[in-house]
């Protein structure tokens, strides 16, 4: 168990000590050296990090000796985060199971007293630490934690809820990769409305894989993406404190500020390093959504200014890279025309840097609509059988393209062979892996005699339950229930997942869904079946498109 610094040493803070320089030329970085006998401080000159008014850099998840398996004192993390690492922000956010009411006051009075507006933003904050991990920062210094009270998510949702969406706190998901899965059939993404993309301690990149930020955007949750380090011991000499840090772009270094941009999904995640990035489309910031033409174009605006060159800009909608840009400058934009193909299109940039270092914006989600007919989405939808006035409460999303033919979407069973490009999106031997969504309270494609409403409730047939979250059938139903669970939240009718991926070894896979609203029963049925590989298949990532370049605004390609 860990030990709890004695009081006085926690209440003897001093006063914060003038921020580091935002100078264009240089930033130095203080190295803190915390010694039995004293206190050795290096000056080290850093690269050069470019000016911008606005923007600011913090890490919002980590932990002191508070914790049961970190050390450092909350006052000495505090001064490591300030003068060591040189943040601008920094949630302290210790095991709510783990701390008592005392230690919980400690944590607030500490960050209170080192919180500066203008100079270093201290927050208050909590871990839920229980099935899987959430992290909750708040805006004021008496907010009460829910510590051991709180074991299930709909507890902690309960407790911390109001105060998040009254704006006076935020929250998000914590290391989706890492040994705590998330029950993404849990999430309320109006109170933890972001995720982290990148966990220096907790396997690094968040980003691709089951259950981790991508695959949660795909299911159809509305998720910015914040970067931590997760430092459990930032009194060693090289601390992780500020290896994964979240970019805001906000008026003023305040905790007001911060949360309201949190809240809006305005910030970004680096690798720690202190890259900037705007995403615009057609005029909406990231974090934003509007409405499109489905099928229709949007502009996409991305603008960067990294911190070593060259570097490259990375396009993506709904996860796939649509465009890129070799910037040989600090300063660059992309600038593309992305095709609305899905009713739910999310689109975010991505920036890589030959050290390694990357960035990501958060998401802008786009609506795709029909146009001058209301059945548009009928291309996209496979029927589900059973009593028409029900078949509109969920059904089969499917991308416009093979093996999604005509006939499939009357039948109810797609075909792919293991390694084929156009309809395997994997690069597992032998399982296909099909991409598909679900779109609930469907008032576009179905019979007027169908009157749309969303499903109280949604069950998964098959595949059936199973505690093996290696396995397809584990993966497949977890999709399929986050899919219900993302949509619950939106509002209005056509609520539509993106397209998610589904594994389907060689042979076979049913899924069967049941929704029901009122006395109405709506059952999905819709057949994958993988046949083997005919030959060796050399696989390779898909681009949409060939490399589109445009810097400082000067050209764009249609994606």
């Amino acid at each position: 168990m860990h030990a709890t610094p004695p009081p006085s040493a926690i209440g003897s803070s001093l006063a914060p000590a003038p921020g580091p320089s935002r100078s264009a030329s240089a930033r130095s970085l203080l190295l803190l050296l915390l010694l039995s006998g004293g206190m050795a401080v290096v000056v080290v000159p850093l690269a050069v990090v470019p000016a911008h008014a606005t923007a600011y850099f913090g890490d919002l998840h980590a932990h002191s000796a508070l914790s049961d398996d970190a050390t450092n004192p909350p006052d000495a993390f505090f001064r490591v985060a300030r003068d060591v690492a040189g943040l601008d922000f920094v949630v302290l956010s210790d095991h709510d199971a783990f701390m008592t009411e005392n230690e919980a006051e400690i944590l607030k009075t500490t960050a209170a007293s080192f919180d500066v507006p203008g100079r270093f933003v201290a927050f208050p904050g909590i871990e839920w630490t229980h099935r899987w991990h959430m992290n909750a920062y708040f805006v004021r210094n008496d907010e009460p934690y829910c510590l051991r009270d709180c074991p299930e998510a709909e507890d902690f949702y309960a407790f911390h809820g109001d105060t998040v969406l009254a704006g006076d706190g935020a929250g998000h998901v914590n290391h989706p990769a890492d040994l705590f899965k998330v029950d993404w059939a849990q999430i309320d993404d109006r109170i933890t409305n972001a995720v982290e993309v990148w966990n220096t301690a907790g396997a690094g990149d968040n980003e691709p894989g089951f259950g981790n930020a991508l695959w949660a955007l795909r299911a159809g949750f509305r998720l910015g993406l914040v970067g931590v380090s997760d430092d459990h011991n930032s009194g060693r000499d090289l601390p992780l404190l500020g290896t994964g840090l979240t970019g805001c772009d906000v008026p003023s270094l305040t905790r007001e500020d911060l949360i309201a941009a949190l809240r809006a999904r305005r910030c970004w995640a680096t690798t720690g390093e202190r890259i900037e990035l705007a995403l615009d489309v057609e005029g909406t910031p990231m974090g934003g959504e509007l409405e499109a033409r489905l099928d229709g174009h949007v502009q996409v605006i991305v603008s960067a200014r990294g911190t070593e060159d060259p570097y490259e800009i990375e396009l993506l909608r709904n996860g796939e890279v649509v465009d890129r840009a070799r910037c040989g400058t600090l300063g660059c934009r992309l600038v593309a025309d992305v095709t609305v193909r899905e009713p739910n299109t999310f689109v975010y940039a991505r920036v890589v840097q030959q050290s390694g270092g990357r960035a990501w914006t958060s998401p802008v989600w786009v609506r795709g609509v029909c146009g001058g007919s209301r059945a548009c989405l009928g291309s996209r939808l496979a029927a589900g059988g059973g009593d028409a006035s029900a078949d509109c409460l969920a059904s089969w999303l499917l991308p416009r393209s093979a093996p999604y033919a005509t006939g499939v979407r009357s039948t109810g069973r797609a075909t792919c062979s293991d390694g084929d490009r156009a309809c395997d999106a994997g690069d597992t031997a032998g399982e296909c892996t099909f991409r598909l969504g679900v779109c609930f309270a469907l008032a576009s494609g179905r019979d007027a005699a169908c009157a749309a409403a969303f499903p109280e409730s949604f069950d998964v047939l098959s595949p059936a339950a199973t505690p093996d979250r290696a396995t397809p059938e584990f993966q497949n139903r977890a999709l399929l229930l986050a899919t219900h669970r993302a949509a619950t939240e939106r509002a209005g009718a056509d609520r539509c997942s993106a397209l998610g991926e589904m594994r389907v070894p060689v042979g076979t896979t049913e899924l069967v869904t049941e929704s029901r609203a009122g006395a109405r029963v709506d059952r999905d049925v819709l057949a994958l079946e993988c046949r083997p590989a005919r030959r060796a298949v050399r696989r390779l990532p898909v681009v949409d498109s060939p490399r589109a370049v445009a810097r400082a605004g000067h050209g764009h390609r249609h994606n």
